[in-house]
């Protein structure tokens, strides 16, 4: 992912890509569902990120990648 090492922003809170996050089965278990969360979600994953400067989110926030040449 080209954002692990970055910094970068959404809404005014700033984070640093940290590493990939393949998905897991605790919603399928949670559900209660026979079916692999993770098989179904496969190539799907996150992005575990560290917070750099706390902020407010809110929903339709843009992931805003740093400035070129950072």
């Amino acid at each position: 992912m080209w954002l692990i090492g970055r910094e970068f922003s959404v809404g005014n809170a700033v984070f640093e890509g940290v590493s990939y996050c393949d998905p897991c089965n605790l919603p399928s278990k949670r559900a209660g569902i026979d079916a692999s969360f993770q098989k179904t979600f496969e190539d799907c994953g996150g992005l575990i990120a560290k917070i750099i400067k706390t902020g407010r989110l809110s929903v339709g926030d843009a992931v805003v990648p740093p400035p070129k040449g950072y």
